[in-house]
């Protein structure tokens, strides 16, 4: 089956929150790769904002499950519990579903990964010195997708791998700071520090 985003999902743009007088809890490209990560540290995190959000930003703050666009990079994420009720900003767009229809793990995947996806963005942004998403533009991408239960296979499976994918590059990071430590202390003992 095939249909337009627009007809799977409600689109909501963020806001211009150079504009804004008011304080706001303000999703971040911090809130966005951590949602990307999926494996979220409430240690790593610097609170931005604990304002609470006006009435007036209500429709501009997310909500568990709902998927983030990052408008710049061109990726979707799934917003985690952490960064519920924080309010977009003009760099990203939110998509609520408007029924069940689409599995949110599959769609993020086909979103970040199908190759039939950089082809309708290619074509519609051919000529732009700057790659930048719109709106508009999203509206308008076409969306293959099996049966649910497929979706939800599909789905499961590529969040498992970027976690494990995540877990790897940690574990590297990880290696190479305790090599280095142990090196340099190697080192110093040789010199008879």
């Amino acid at each position: 089956m095939s249909k337009k985003i627009l007809d799977l999902f409600h689109i909501k743009s963020g806001i211009n929150d150079t504009r804004e007088k008011e304080k706001t809890n303000i999703y971040t490209i911090e809130d966005w790769q951590s949602d990307m990560s999926n494996l979220f540290d409430d240690s790593d995190r610097t609170n931005h904002s604990v304002f609470k959000n006006s009435d007036s930003y209500a429709k501009y703050s997310l909500q568990e499950g709902d998927i983030i666009i990052s408008l710049l990079s061109v990726k979707a994420v799934k917003v985690t519990s952490n960064s519920v009720s924080k309010v977009i900003n003009k760099n990203f767009v939110y998509l609520r579903a408007k029924n069940n229809e689409l599995d949110s793990d599959y769609f993020i995947y086909y979103f970040n990964e199908s190759k039939a996806i950089r082809r309708q963005l290619a074509r519609e942004m051919q000529g732009s010195l700057v790659v930048r998403l719109t709106p508009a533009v999203l509206k308008g991408l076409e969306i293959t997708y099996p049966d649910r239960i497929q979706q939800s296979k599909i789905g499961l499976f590529y969040q498992l791998s970027r976690k494990l994918e995540i877990l790897q590059n940690k574990r590297d990071s990880l290696m190479k700071k305790y090599l280095s430590g142990f090196f340099y202390k190697e080192s110093q003992v040789k010199r008879g520090l």
